[in-house]
């Protein structure tokens, strides 16, 4: 798959293409990609354009062109959704990127796409246009989960609460963070606990504080493990928020490797404790009600 910054396609094979944020890449996008991805039957090149709109993403860039290339995108193009892009009136946005710059011959879009300045295109103007111009539309209804609407938005909601099952079911995968293992203050080897530690991506949407059943992906394997996010409040002198993990039935020294660590189920909020003793009294609670989960 080729990851491009341009609205352009490299050669001059007919498109199907999907545009849209795609943030979170949630089972109603899936809808989207499956469409475009079955068009490759027909010698398509599958194309999905994500406006880029700023602010914390479900997926960091990397994670999100892993997904892509699993279900099959040939070309994902990032492009920040700019004023030249604003001031387009819908018919423009169809002639001078649809047609001239993606050679799109398939569009498939949800059915509250719009486009064009104001807003002012819909997915019935685009279907006048794909005639008008000799392009195939599908238009998709919005993706329903248990009665409401799948988006970037509720699954965001649903972060803030800690509901992270309900998150994974949406996105169709469970919510992880990768990165590198960084140093702690080691505080958890001296009370029987070591840990592991994530530096938070700073482009990635982080849930609420707090600890959470969790696993961890190591060489290929999966281990238990729990996970607090949050400052470490007790722990005197440090406010900055990361992810620290606790690996069952693990002793290996793999500091700077590369990891994942993948949230299950939301156990308590973040709390401060009187003393190392009363921590260590809670993450042995926390670790026995997260074996019964993973």
């Amino acid at each position: 798959m080729k990851v491009v910054n341009e609205l352009c396609v490299p050669d001059d094979k007919k498109c199907a293409v999907t545009i849209g944020k795609f943030d979170g890449i949630h089972i109603g996008h899936r809808l989207l990609i499956d469409n475009i991805r079955d068009m490759k039957k027909q010698g398509y090149l599958a194309v999905c354009v994500a406006f880029e709109m700023g602010g914390r993403h479900i997926y960091n860039d990397l994670e999100a062109a892993d997904i892509m290339r699993e279900l099959g995108v040939d070309i994902l193009i990032r492009y920040r959704f700019d004023d030249q892009i604003k001031l387009m009136s819908p018919e423009q946005f169809v002639k001078n990127i649809l047609i001239d710059k993606l050679n799109a011959g398939y569009v498939c879009v949800g059915n509250d796409f719009r486009f064009g300045y104001k807003r002012q295109g819909n997915s019935d103007i685009l279907v006048e246009f794909g005639k008008k111009y000799g392009f195939k539309v599908d238009i998709v209804n919005k993706k329903r989960y248990d009665g409401d609407i799948v988006s970037s938005t509720r699954i965001r909601s649903l972060l803030d609460e800690g509901n992270i099952q309900k998150v994974s079911q949406l996105l169709g995968r469970p919510y992880e963070y990768n990165g590198k293992i960084i140093h702690g203050k080691q505080i958890g080897r001296t009370i029987g606990f070591p840990t592991i530690n994530l530096a938070l991506d700073k482009e990635k949407y982080i849930p609420a504080k707090g600890v959470y059943a969790s696993y961890v992906i190591y060489e290929g394997k999966r281990y238990g493990a729990v996970s607090n996010i949050g400052v470490k409040p007790t722990i005197e002198g440090h406010n900055e928020l990361g992810i620290e993990t606790y690996i069952f039935d693990f002793d290996m020294q793999i500091y700077g490797e590369e990891v994942t660590v993948g949230l299950l189920k939301f156990i308590r909020s973040e709390m401060k404790f009187s003393g190392i003793d009363e921590l260590k009294m809670q993450i042995e609670i926390d670790k026995n009600i997260a074996k019964e989960i993973v």
